[in-house]
């Protein structure tokens, strides 16, 4: 079964309520999936201890994020976490899921999707406003690749890619 730590009326605040996943596991004998605001693999580890939880569901900490799924693993499996990608991967990422969304829907369709996915992968950076800005208005893939050449001109020598703020 999977519990979340908040309400639909609650929608996205307050922070999960990690009391009320504990219960649940505690109330059942079946596996308890532990949802809510993780959005780091610290997140999930605070999770699975609070809670008892067996397993951790992850929503929208992944948008923009997906390599959040390996760190998770990897911190629930007392192994390091993988470093965040360099800022190239993490363009080079966002471009493949633009190109896949595109395969899959047509450059039409798929680039209105991929807008607002580009625009999650900016979190964060230098600029991030801008980028997003740009992200927003894209329409064909070389949109896409534009946008990923100039937030590499411009955050250059910035920092690693830096991860979502925990939640």
């Amino acid at each position: 079964v999977a519990a979340h730590g908040r309400t639909r009326a609650q929608q996205y605040a307050p922070p999960a309520d990690f009391d009320i996943i504990a219960r649940v596991k505690a109330a059942v004998k079946i596996p308890v999936i532990g949802n809510g605001d993780v959005a780091t693999p610290e997140a999930a580890r605070r999770m699975r201890e609070a809670t008892g939880c067996d397993f951790v569901m992850i929503g929208r900490g992944a948008l923009g994020h997906p390599w959040l799924f390996a760190q998770a693993e990897a911190i629930l499996g007392g192994r390091p976490v993988p470093p965040a990608p360099s800022l190239e991967e993490r363009m080079a990422v966002m471009l493949r899921h633009i190109r896949l969304m595109c395969d899959r829907e047509g450059e039409y369709l798929g680039m209105r999707q991929a807008r607002k996915h580009a625009a999650w992968y900016m979190r964060g950076l230098r600029g991030a406003a801008a980028f997003r800005d740009r992200a927003v208005h894209m329409e064909h893939y070389g949109d896409a690749e534009r946008l990923a050449q100039r937030v590499l001109a411009e955050c250059a020598g910035s920092g690693p890619a830096s991860a979502p703020a925990d939640a």
